[in-house]
């Protein structure tokens, strides 16, 4: 089978690649910015020499429709994508990015006729914690996006019911929950928090975490892998968006545990709470995907530790 992964080169679609191989699947990662450094970081040459990249805007539904007919691409997994703090700086792109880039997606799927379509939403179509009466949100709990990122993976998620009931393309989307682990670039939260808790500890340097008060709900990034990975073999589901749990803790736990683990590490818990609810009924996943998280938080943070030490030539702790 011939799998188009869009964001292909980046820190999740690079984690992804990774399952997929394992499972058979021939790649063709789609990325607007090719940059190889963490395919050469986190996949064996063996494996690298099977991807064939493809530089490319999912916001060009003629480039990426004719993408998925030269390559005969099968299935899609669509991780491009601009997170939460560049589309609150700039809507116009976060809106072309994340919306109609997204419906792209589906489109070029119902044009070429793609048996399956994975795709990343996020818990951020949820609002805050005080929107709610229960503490763990169900699968189908009201969607009040707090921000500008949330809204456009609710509309997505709304996109993708109408392509699957009018025009039978086959899609499921996982709200994927804090991912962190070795390889995470940018400004967004997750990544800042990743710095902090993680690489700045890791390689001797002071590490500072906003909203130090917060639960957070750990999903370490090879489970999110799997996730997808499973969720491309199933045939159609029920559900057409999952929510994923990871391991719920807190910031003050993790920070606890790195200073257990690197007894010289300065970590800095700023004041606050988070707004977002941490915890989530993620019993349709379990039942019609059989994914439950394996990575417990202090197993992904050692892991997440020792992997950075390693690519800075530092021995393990």
């Amino acid at each position: 089978m011939n799998c188009l992964v869009t964001g292909g080169m980046g820190f999740i679609g690079t984690y992804i690649i990774k399952e997929l191989i394992k499972d058979g699947e021939q790649i063709i990662a789609y990325d607007s910015y090719p940059n190889s450094e963490l395919h050469e970081r986190v996949l064996t040459k063996a494996d690298r020499d099977k991807i064939k990249i493809v530089q490319g805007d999912i916001t060009d539904l003629a480039q990426l429709t004719r993408t998925v007919k030269e390559h005969k691409v099968d299935k899609i997994v669509h991780m491009a994508y601009i997170l939460t703090n560049e589309t609150s700086a700039n809507p116009p792109l976060g809106i072309r990015v994340n919306i109609n880039g997204t419906n792209n997606i589906f489109e070029a799927a119902r044009i070429m006729d793609v048996k399956k379509v994975v795709w990343a939403s996020s818990i951020s179509v949820y609002g805050p914690a005080a929107r709610y009466k229960e503490q763990v949100l169900s699968n189908d709990a009201p969607q009040y996006c707090a921000n500008l990122y949330g809204a456009c993976k609710s509309f997505n998620e709304q996109m993708a019911t109408h392509y699957y009931n009018r025009f039978g393309v086959n899609s499921i989307a996982i709200r994927f929950t804090w991912i962190y682990g070795p390889g995470q670039r940018g400004n967004g939260a997750s990544a800042t928090i990743t710095r902090g808790l993680m690489e700045n500890p890791a390689l001797g340097k002071e590490g500072s975490v906003p909203d130090g008060e917060s639960m957070a709900n750990w999903l370490y990034v090879e489970d999110a892998a799997r996730s997808v990975a499973l969720a491309c073999k199933v045939d159609k589901t029920e559900t057409r968006a999952f929510n994923i749990n990871g391991d719920v803790r807190s910031m003050k736990e993790a920070a606890d545990y790195v200073k257990s683990i690197i007894p010289t590490a300065k970590i800095t818990l700023a004041p606050g709470k988070g707004v977002q609810s941490a915890t989530f009924d993620s019993s349709l996943i379990e039942k019609e995907l059989g994914f439950k998280f394996t990575w417990s938080m202090e197993r992904g943070m050692k892991q997440t530790i020792n992997t950075l030490r390693q690519w800075n030539g530092l021995p393990p702790i």
